[in-house]
C-alpha cells in the first residue's frame, strides 16, 4: 500500500484478521484481546502454550559459550596467564558496545586475580580496530597476551606484529568475516566459519559476556546489564539469546548499583521500573557513543566502572556536554550536505561526501540521517590532511548489502570493516577521486533495490476502539523490542484528524484523530514531522502508521501513537483562497497552473519557476503531458466544472492548491430577476442606444443594479435579439421578436451554471470540495 504524502510502502501481514487460523487461541480470547492475538500469530507464536511460556519468561536462552570456536583453546590460554600472571591487555573499541565489550572482561579478569589492564582506541588517533603502532607501543609497555573484544577480524597487519613479538593475541569479535582470518592464536566469534554455534548474532558484549561465563563457569549477573546495554546499541538481532541478554539485563539494571547508570538514568528523568531497550538505544547507547566520537572514549568507561560518587557526577557532566556538543555538530554537517544535494541536478545512486571539518566520529551518525532523509545509502568522510587519509563510515538500506559493495572495491580500500547495512573505511587521499567514481559506477548493480519504495513492514490493522492501556501491556510481554523483534507496527485506516499543530521547535506535530464511526479518539505524535504533514487540516481523512506508547502525565496514563508515516488516498488538497494571490504560490516547483482568462494568466507568467507550466482550462494536456508536474494549482473559477473534474482524474497530482480567485463574485451578487430585466429593458428603448464608458457609468448609476447583473442581462437580450452591438454601441432593436423565455437563455443558463461552480469552489469546505473531484 503507498500513499500520497507516504514515505514508504507499507506492507501489510498476509494474515486475514477474521482468519479461522487464530482458532488455535481460542482458549485465550478470554485473558486476551483479539488485537494482541492477532499479532501473536504474525509473530510465530502459534500456540496458547508458547504465548504462556513467553509471558512467564520461561524461555531464556542460553547457549553452552563452549560452543563457540576457539572458546576452549581461548580459555585454556586465559587461564595460563593468570596462573602465571602475565601481564594481559584487553583490547577494546571507542563504541557502547565496545566500552562494555571490555567492561564485561576486565571485570571478570580482575574477580580472578589477572594481571589485566585495558585499552580502549581513540578513533581519532588509532581507527577501527587493531592498530599495528598501538600494539607495538602497548607491547613495548611489557603486554604479554592481548585479548580483543568487539573487533580483531580484520585486524591482519597488527596481529601478524603481534606473532613476531612473542605476544599471542585472542580475538573475539563478531563482525563481518572477510575472506580469510587472521593469523590470532584463537578467534572466538559466532559466525567462525569452522564453528557451529547455534546463534551467530551475538554483539561483542554478548561474545565477552560468552567468554567470561566460560572462564568463570558461571553467567556473572553483573556482566549480564553491561551486556544488554552493548546488544541494543550495537543493534544486533534482539533474537534468541540476544532476547534473554536484553530481557534480564533491563530487569538487572532496575536494581544496578552502578553509579554512573544511576545518574544517566536519574538526569534523563528515567524511571527504572519502566526501563525499555528504547531506554539503552536513545538515552544510555548515545551518551557512551558520544564522547569517543569526538575524542577519547575511556571517561565512558569508567563512568560505568566508578563507584566513587564524585568521580562518578564529574564524568557524567563531561559525557553530557560531549553528547550536546556531538549533536550540534551533527546539525551543522546535514545542513551542509543538503545545501551540496540541492545543488546536484540529480539525486545520486549512493550519497558520498567528505570535508577535513567533519570529525570522523560522527560521520557515521550524519550517514544514518542521509540515509532516512533521502533513502540512498550514504558514506561520509573525514579528509585528514595532515594523515593523507579518508577516514569513514557507511550507513544502507536493508535490501542493499554495503559491505558487499565495498568488498568489490577494496583495491581502494587500506581497511575496512563492519556489517550488511553499516561499515567504516579508510583510505589514502589519492584515492578518494577513484574511489568515488567506482562506487557510483558500480550503483549500477544496486539501482532498482535503491530506487523502489522503501517499505514498512506492518502488522496489522487497528481500530481506534481496539486501542488501550490494556492492549499495550499485552504486546509488551513480547518484549523487549529491537531488531529482528520490532515494536509492533499499527496501521490506522481512514481516521479523521480532529486537531494538528506544530509542537516543540516547530518540527514535530501533534494530531488527535477519530475513528470513522465518530467514536473515541487518540492522540497522535510525530517526531521530525512537520513538512511531512504539510497541508493536512482539520476534517481530512488520513490513514498513519505507528507504535503503541503509554504516557504519563501528572498522574494520569494514556495511549498515544508515535507515528512513523502518514498518508492521504488521491491528492493532499491546499486551501489557499482569498482576496489576493500569495506572492510565494508563484513560486512551486514542478506545478500547472490552470486559469481563465489569457489576460490573468499573462501577468503572472514570469513569476513561474522554470519547472512549472501556466494554461487556460479550455487548453488542458493530455495525462502524458503532465507527468513532469506534481503540483495542480486551480487559480481562477473554471466556467465548466467537469471538464476540470475529468482531468483531475485521469491524472496523478501529489498536491491541489485551490485558489479560486474571483474579481467579482456571481454567487454573491446572485440573478437577476424579472424587475431588473424589466428596468434595464425600459433604460434602453428609452435611450435608444449606449455607448462609451461615460453612458455605460451614467446606465449604472440610474439604475442602481450591479454590473456583474447589467452584463448578463445585456448578453441575454443579445441573444433574444432585443439589442444589437454596432461600431462598439449597443443599441436598442425596435423591431424584435414578440414573446422569449429569457429564464431560458443559454447566457442565463451558463450564468447560472457558473454560480454553482463558485458556491463549491470558493464557498464550500476544502473536504467538499475534494470529496466531489475525486467523485466520491
Amino acid at each position: 500500500m503507498f500513499l500520497n504524502k507516504a514515505h514508504y510502502e507499507w506492507v501489510l501481514p498476509t494474515l486475514d484478521s477474521n482468519s479461522s487460523d487464530l482458532s488455535v487461541f481460542k482458549e485465550a480470547e478470554k485473558k486476551y484481546s483479539s488485537a494482541f492475538l492477532r499479532l501473536c500469530y504474525q509473530r510465530g507464536i502459534d500456540s496458547l502454550e508458547t504465548l504462556t511460556a513467553l509471558e512467564e519468561s520461561s524461555q531464556a536462552i542460553f547457549h553452552d559459550p563452549f560452543e563457540l570456536f576457539d572458546m576452549a583453546k581461548a580459555i585454556d590460554r586465559l587461564q595460563a596467564a593468570i596462573a602465571s600472571q602475565e601481564a594481559i591487555l584487553i583490547y577494546g573499541d571507542y563504541d557502547a558496545d565496545g566500552i562494555t565489550s571490555t567492561l564485561i572482561l576486565y571485570e571478570s579478569l580482575q574477580a580472578v586475580g589477572a594481571n589485566v589492564t585495558y585499552y580502549i582506541p581513540n578513533r581519532l588517533i588509532d581507527g577501527y580496530g587493531p592498530n599495528k603502532d598501538r600494539y607495538q607501543s602497548l607491547i613495548d609497555q611489557g603486554c604479554q597476551l592481548i585479548l580483543t573484544c568487539d573487533n580483531g577480524v580484520a585486524g591482519f597487519e597488527a596481529i601478524d606484529y603481534a606473532n613476531h613479538r612473542g605476544v599471542d593475541v585472542i580475538v573475539t569479535d563478531h563482525h563481518e568475516i572477510q575472506d580469510h582470518l587472521p593469523n590470532a592464536y584463537a578467534i572466538v566469534h559466532p559466525r567462525h566459519p569452522q564453528g557451529s554455534y547455534p546463534f551467530g548474532d551475538l554483539s561483542g558484549a554478548g561474545v565477552a559476556l560468552k567468554v567470561v561465563s566460560a572462564l568463570l563457569e558461571e553467567i556473572p549477573l553483573e556482566s549480564v546489564e553491561l551486556a544488554a546495554i552493548g546488544t541494543v546499541a550495537d543493534l544486533v538481532s534482539l533474537t534468541d539469546e540476544n532476547r534473554t541478554i536484553v530481557k534480564q539485563g533491563l530487569q538487572l539494571m532496575r536494581q544496578s548499583s552502578r553509579l554512573g547508570l544511576d545518574l544517566i538514568l536519574t538526569n534523563n528523568q528515567v524511571d527504572r521500573n519502566k526501563l525499555t531497550s528504547d531506554t539503552i538505544g536513545f538515552i544510555i547507547g548515545p551518551r557512551l557513543n558520544a564522547i569517543g566520537r569526538l575524542g577519547d572514549p575511556s571517561p565512558a568507561f569508567e563512568l560505568l566502572a566508578s563507584f566513587d560518587s564524585s568521580e562518578a557526577q564529574a564524568l557524567y557532566e563531561l559525557i553530557e556536554s560531549k553528547n550536546q556538543e556531538r549533536q550540534a555538530i551533527v546539525k551543522k554537517i546535514m545542513t551542509q550536505i543538503q545545501t551540496r544535494i540541492e545543488s546536484y541536478p540529480s539525486l545520486p545512486d549512493i550519497i558520498i561526501e567528505a570535508d577535513p571539518d567533519w570529525p570522523a566520529g560522527v560521520v557515521g551518525i550524519v550517514a544514518g540521517r542521509l540515509l532516512e532523509k533521502y533513502h540512498r545509502p550514504a558514506l561520509v568522510f573525514q579528509e585528514q590532511r595532515d594523515q593523507g587519509v579518508y577516514k569513514g563510515s557507511g550507513r544502507s538500506l536493508p535490501r542493499v548489502n554495503l559491505f558487499d559493495w565495498l568488498s568489490q572495491n577494496k583495491g581502494f580500500l587500506t581497511q575496512f570493516g563492519g556489517h550488511i547495512q553499516a561499515a567504516g573505511m579508510t583510505l589514502e587521499s589519492s584515492q578518494f577521486p577513484a574511489f568515488k567514481e567506482a562506487m557510483l559506477s558500480s550503483s549500477q548493480a544496486y539501482q532498482a533495490a535503491i530506487l523502489a519504495p522503501s517499505q514498512l513492514k506492518l502488522d496489522g490493522r487497528l481500530a481506534i476502539d481496539e486501542i488501550n492501556l490494556d492492549l499495550v501491556q499485552e504486546i509488551d510481554h513480547l518484549g523487549p523490542f529491537g531488531m529482528d523483534n520490532p515494536q509492533p507496527l499499527w496501521l490506522l485506516e481512514d481516521v479523521q484528524i480532529e486537531r494538528i499543530q506544530a509542537i516543540g521547535d516547530q518540527t514535530h506535530i501533534k494530531l488527535r484523530v477519530r475513528g470513522s464511526d465518530q467514536g473515541s479518539s487518540l492522540e497522535v505524535l510525530g517526531f521530525s514531522m512537520a513538512d511531512q504533514c504539510q497541508g493536512l487540516s482539520p476534517g481530512m481523512q488520513v490513514s498513519l502508521v505507528g507504535q503503541l506508547v503509554i504516557n504519563e502525565w501528572q498522574g494520569r496514563r494514556q495511549v498515544q501513537i508515535h507515528m512513523k508515516d502518514i498518508g492521504v488516498k488521491g491528492s493532499v488538497w491546499l486551501d489557499v483562497r482569498g482576496k489576493h494571490i500569495a506572492s510565494d504560490l508563484m513560486k512551486l516547483e514542478k506545478s500547472l497552473y490552470l486559469y481563465n482568462h489569457q489576460t490573468i494568466l499573462d501577468l503572472y507568467l514570469a513569476d513561474l519557476a522554470d519547472s512549472s507550466a501556466a494554461l487556460l482550462f479550455q487548453d488542458l494536456p493530455s495525462q502524458t503531458e503532465c507527468d513532469a508536474y506534481d503540483n495542480l494549482v486551480i487559480m481562477e473559477v473554471p466556467e465548466d466544472l467537469t471538464l476540470i473534474k475529468d482531468f483531475y482524474q485521469t491524472n496523478r497530482f501529489d498536491q491541489v492548491y485551490l485558489g479560486a480567485y474571483n474579481q467579482y463574485s456571481k454567487y454573491l451578487v446572485g440573478l437577476p430577476n424579472r424587475q431588473e430585466a424589466a428596468q434595464l429593458f425600459r433604460y434602453l428603448n428609452q435611450v435608444g442606444h449606449v455607448s462609451g464608458a461615460e453612458q455605460k457609468q451614467t446606465m449604472q448609476n440610474q439604475l442602481k443594479i450591479h454590473p456583474l447583473k447589467i452584463n448578463l442581462l445585456i448578453h441575454m437580450f443579445l441573444e433574444a435579439k432585443f439589442v444589437t452591438i454596432k461600431d462598439g454601441s449597443l443599441m436598442f432593436n425596435q423591431t424584435r421578436p414578440d414573446k422569449v423565455d429569457l429564464w431560458q437563455l443559454k447566457a442565463y443558463r451558463t450564468y447560472e451554471q457558473a454560480m454553482k461552480v463558485e458556491a463549491l469552489l470558493n464557498y464550500q469546505p476544502l473536504e467538499a470540495v475534494k470529496k466531489y473531484f475525486e467523485g466520491n
